[in-house]
């Protein structure tokens, strides 16, 4: 942004000389206007607004030099003045440096010597400028820290006088940003966004706008634009945004707003960020309408089914199963904090079911906290899912092919078929959980776990009926019928013959058998 200049002469020739032959421009100077003495000068001030310097003559009618820098010192503070004069008396020079004029050169104005003060005089004014500008960006930045994280309109009387500037404020978030900076180590990362920042800063001050901005989170920066202009619109701000050199997506506040009122429309600009990721559009307005769909039942229905094919179907059938799921996601437009809860829960209901064998693996990422401002896109958030449920499919896979899963749970069974056994002992035993034990045996077996233990304990009674002469009450206890009238039962639906039958019947046998030989 160059520096305005105002050049005083009563002298027109020397006036239109100054203003035409002077390479202003190669110092950042634009001359705005001329005046022909030290009260028209001030007109022009009065009507036209401020000036960076006043490059003035000392006697002129009217009102001369050293009273024009009188009244600019008073009026105008932060205004240069340069003055020039024909005569070289002390007293000029004198008055003018206790005004506080910059410098005081003598005519014939010397070109070179007029340029080395020029420069001069616009390094000091750079540095001014530049101070004053990081004072004021780090005040705006903080009025806006103070509303974000603490929720309170600004109370510091420091930045009271901010409250009344006008802004656009608006949200940036780069696409895919787990992709995008996965790679980078902590100090790249900061870099990355220090630049993310810069970048937006940059393209703003190039259409002549101040823009201030404050990460929220890791993937979530907020911009509040100095809207100044009548152009500055959502629309224009989407444009300079768009020339930034990253894939963002955005969320914009449909109205400028006041600064002090920021805390007030920042929960409308985070409702958009819960959406922004699985919008066709690349920016979504905080007031735009959008639908929302309760997961509920529809969540419990998923993970049943999930669970209920992880176990019982091959990986084709549980992979078209997850695009149907995907399909329903993109459709309904979930937001992705919901699409993480559900995904979550799916995963939890089969690492329950599979038990604690399966819950010692670290590297499943559905059980960690996942930051949904770094997993910002439904086709991350997808491909993580489907990551985890190959390595479910391969686990299982490889406790089928070494089968030591129900070998083990066998052997327990036969070591103890006589105590009080339950699924969920032997379960604890192979390190399942009941529900996985129980589908699992029935698949290796064909049997349920009562069945194989109940036929288990006939076949044990039945050796015993036929080489012991014990009581049928003491051989039901023996293999582990508490209950008499229980044993009976079962034997028969085995066997087809009550115990003392099937004994009578053992017995009859052998003696024919006997005969026979």
């Amino acid at each position: 942004m160059s520096f305005k200049l105002l050049i005083v002469d009563d002298e027109p020739i020397i006036r239109e000389g100054l203003k035409s032959t002077v390479p202003w421009a190669n110092y950042d100077m634009e001359v705005v206007g001329v005046a022909e003495d030290g009260e028209a000068a001030l007109d022009w001030l009065k009507n036209n607004g401020t000036v960076d310097l006043v490059l003035t003559d000392v006697r002129m009618p009217v009102m001369d030099g050293l009273q024009l820098a009188n009244q600019i010192a008073t009026q105008y503070p932060k205004m240069k003045i340069v003055m020039i004069s024909g005569y070289d008396e002390f007293k000029y020079a004198q008055q003018a440096i206790q005004i506080g004029v910059r410098d005081y050169l003598l005519k014939p104005v010397d070109i070179d010597e007029l340029m080395e003060v020029t420069q001069k005089v616009k390094d000091e004014m750079e540095e001014e400028r530049q101070t004053f500008t990081n004072h004021r960006q780090l005040n705006i930045s903080q009025a806006m820290y103070q509303q974000l994280f603490d929720g309170i309109s600004i109370h510091s009387d420091t930045l009271r006088d901010l409250q009344s500037l006008s802004m656009y404020p608006f949200i940036t978030m780069v696409q895919e940003y787990a992709k995008e900076t996965g790679h980078l180590s902590e100090y790249l990362l900061d870099k990355w966004q220090v630049g993310w920042k810069r970048q937006i800063k940059d393209a703003f001050s190039k259409e002549g706008y101040m823009a201030y901005s404050v990460f929220l989170s890791e993937n979530v920066l907020l911009t509040c634009v100095e809207a100044t202009e009548a152009e500055t619109t959502p629309s224009f701000i989407e444009e300079v945004v768009a020339s930034v050199e990253l894939p963002l997506n955005m969320v914009i506040y449909p109205t400028s707003i006041l600064l002090g009122d920021l805390h007030e429309v920042y929960p409308d600009l985070l409702q958009g960020i819960e959406r922004i990721a699985i919008e066709e559009q690349p920016v979504y307005s905080a007031y735009s309408p959008h639908s929302e769909r309760d997961l509920g039942t529809w969540k419990q229905e998923w993970e049943e089914t999930f669970v209920e094919l992880i176990f019982t179907a091959d990986y084709n059938t549980v992979k078209s199963q997850m695009q149907e799921l995907f399909t329903q996601l993109h459709k309904e437009k979930i937001p992705l904090s919901n699409v993480k809860e559900l995904f979550q829960s799916i995963i939890h209901s089969i690492v329950v079911t599979l038990g604690s064998s399966f819950n010692e693996d670290e590297s499943i990422f559905y059980r960690k906290e996942i930051n949904v401002h770094v997993w910002n896109s439904l086709s991350l958030l997808q491909k993580k899912f489907e990551e985890d449920v190959e390595k479910v499919l391969s686990f299982i896979q490889q406790k089928e092919n070494k089968m030591w899963m129900i070998e083990r749970a066998e052997h327990y069974i036969q070591s103890y078929y006589a105590s009080d056994i339950k699924a969920h002992e032997v379960a604890d035993v192979v390190n399942v959980s009941p529900n996985y034990f129980s589908t699992l045996f029935k698949q290796k077996t064909g049997k349920s776990f009562n069945e194989y233990l109940n036929e288990l304990r006939v076949e044990k009674a039945k050796t015993l009926l036929e080489e012991t002469p014990l009581k049928i009450n003491e051989i039901a206890e023996m293999v582990g019928f508490h209950e008499y009238k229980y044993f009976v039962d079962v034997f028969k639906r085995f066997v087809h013959l009550t115990p003392t039958k099937y004994r009578a019947w053992m017995s009859s046998k052998e003696k024919v058998q006997e005969k026979e030989r």
